[in-house]
């Protein structure tokens, strides 16, 4: 795993990703404290590795979170064989690596838990209505909130994996957002974090989204400092024309990557720091790239935003060098425009980067792509996938938790409510993801299958629970 997120980002370079900082240079000679590669000239401004792998190991953490069965000694997984029962007719198991004896995790207990609530979920009950419709006191509903968002966060992330096994090529599109929160220590702003996810783009399937927010903040450097928030007009007429202003905002920062999203007082929160989103941009593709399984090829469509391409492009070095990653800057609008034939290309930006426009249709719909190919891959085939996944998911994620009720959350609570909602929105909310995981054999909507899908890389065909 990369633990140095220094070094040269320029595509083509020999030097790209290489994190032998003794070659480069380090300089202030743009105004910032930054790397010079001597190969290709380019200035990357310096990164504190601590803040990246801080982010990351709180992902994989809350990912773990549930009790999985793992051996809690090796803390991975490892073989093992079945060694009985508890009294409460827990399965346990026999790590054949340590000899540990461990206890998988019960259907029968946690479906007398958790069955009504995910009933209630699946029978339209809204996180504002739950709490009432359940009948339980707070203490218990969000001891049980916990366990669900925990227990779908695992099936979800089980699944996705085995989705990203199967899938090849994959292509992959990444958004931005700003969550607004309660967690802020200013009463009148609250909390704003800034998030990023990637989607699927054939089926839908939210893979991964992760915010700025570090829960531990113990010597760890860098925080969000700026005082100022950027704006763009997303409304002009030309695509072309918000690219050369994004550049334009771009090359005007103090740094490339010191994006401002937020005013000082908004992010101010007793719950963690929150960094800068370059930060949380790393750990987001470190960790895509290891779910993705090596060997499959991949195209990732990014926002225009140079510290998105400078982050993914050093997670993706060894697949991008392999030529199985591709890195496109996209733009895509609904059109009215049915000629699909012209292609309109113009050079923009310090790097003159070829951007193509084109009218593209996907099924009944026709889009506006601006493109711009940041590898030397071939163009993703718009005619197949769809590019407004993330739109579709927030539009049903308000519906379900309006803004209005976001902004009155905890980041803890929030985070739960958006786990649960994940799982809902993969697993029903479109026929063409529910038949993609058909082959699975769950019953989503039955929390003892789904802790059996849990327990199950424990358990072969011939070792069963005796």
């Amino acid at each position: 795993m990369k633990t140095e997120f220094n070094g040269c980002k320029s595509f083509n370079c020999i030097n790209l990703a290489n994190p032998d900082l003794s070659l480069y240079k380090r300089s202030k000679q743009l105004g910032f404290d930054s790397y010079q590669c001597p190969e290709c000239g380019a200035f990357t401004p310096v990164l504190e590795n601590k803040s990246i792998l801080a982010l990351y190991h709180q992902i994989t953490k809350n990912k773990q979170r549930l009790n999985t069965p793992n051996c809690p000694n090796c803390a991975k997984p490892t073989r093992t064989h079945a060694y009985g029962k508890t009294k409460s007719g827990t399965a346990r198991r026999k790590c054949c690596q340590c000899k540990q004896i461990f206890s998988l995790l019960n259907p029968s207990t946690i479906s007398l838990k958790l069955q009504p609530m995910l009933d209630a979920l699946f029978n339209d009950e809204t996180p504002s209505s739950l709490l009432n419709h359940l009948g339980l006191n707070s203490k218990v509903f969000y001891a049980r909130l916990t366990q669900l968002s925990q227990l779908l966060e695992h099936v979800n992330t089980q699944l996705i994996s085995h989705f990203l096994q199967s899938e090849n090529p994959l292509t992959l599109h990444s958004k931005t957002n700003t969550v607004h929160l309660r967690s802020g220590s200013h009463r009148h702003s609250g909390l704003k974090c800034w998030e990023i996810s990637t989607v699927e783009c054939q089926f839908g399937f939210q893979i991964l989204n992760n915010y700025n927010l570090l829960l531990d903040k113990h010597n760890i450097q860098d925080p969000y400092r700026l005082d100022n928030v950027e704006f763009i007009d997303l409304n002009n007429t030309s695509t072309f024309s918000v690219v050369e202003m994004t550049y334009n905002k771009i090359f005007s920062r103090h740094k490339f990557d010191d994006i401002a999203y937020a005013y000082q007082k908004e992010i101010e929160t007793k719950e963690g720091m929150i960094l800068r989103p370059v930060y949380a941009a790393h750990a987001h593709y470190l960790l895509l790239d290891n779910m993705i399984p090596s060997r499959k090829n991949i195209k990732v469509l990014l926002e225009h935003e140079s510290f998105l391409r400078g982050s993914s492009i050093t997670n993706f070095e060894k697949r991008i060098k392999q030529n199985q990653c591709d890195l496109y800057y996209l733009y895509a609008f609904s059109s009215t425009s049915n000629n699909t034939k012209q292609v309109v290309r113009k050079n923009i930006g310090w790097w003159i980067e070829t951007w193509e426009q084109v009218t593209q249709q996907c099924q009944t719909n026709y889009w506006g792509i601006t493109l711009c190919n940041l590898t030397n891959g071939s163009y993703p085939n718009f005619g197949s996938i769809r590019v407004d996944w993330h739109a579709d998911f927030e539009q049903h994620f308000a519906q379900w938790l309006p803004h209005s009720q976001q902004r009155i959350l905890s980041y803890k609570v929030y985070a739960q409510w958006r786990c649960i909602f994940t799982y809902l929105y993969n697993v029903i909310y479109c026929d063409k993801r529910k038949s993609a995981l058909k082959a699975s054999n769950i019953d989503f909507k039955s929390i003892e299958s789904l802790v059996n899908f849990a327990n199950k890389p424990h358990i072969s065909s011939s070792d069963e629970y005796t």
